[in-house]
């Protein structure tokens, strides 16, 4: 878990939530007798495409790119009851009581 909040630069919450992500992906994967060391986040297409290696320059980059946009699309953040909700995610709704001038 220390490891993973240094190299990703994330705190405690949101490691715990990538962990339970990641163990939620290799149960869902044994439960279909698929191989869970074969899972590539960001789509297996574009990263073939990258490992090829056959387009070069502004192609490669602008590829490169899509395939991190797409691992990095999703937030997953879990509350806490006894802290109210999430400490990292949070929405309030305020009344609105109209203009007062």
């Amino acid at each position: 878990k220390r490891e993973l909040q240094g190299v990703f630069n994330l705190n405690s919450r949101y490691v715990d939530d990538a962990i339970m992500k990641a163990k939620s992906v290799l149960e869902s994967c044994r439960e279909k007798d698929e191989n869970p060391s074969k899972v590539i986040f960001g789509g297996r297409s574009l990263f073939d495409k990258l490992k090829k290696r056959h387009i070069n320059g502004k192609a490669y980059k602008k590829l490169k790119q899509e395939w991190q946009e797409r691992r990095k699309g999703n937030l997953y953040s879990r509350g806490d009851r006894s802290k109210k909700g999430n400490l990292n995610t949070r929405i309030e709704i305020y009344e609105y009581t109209g203009y007062r001038g």
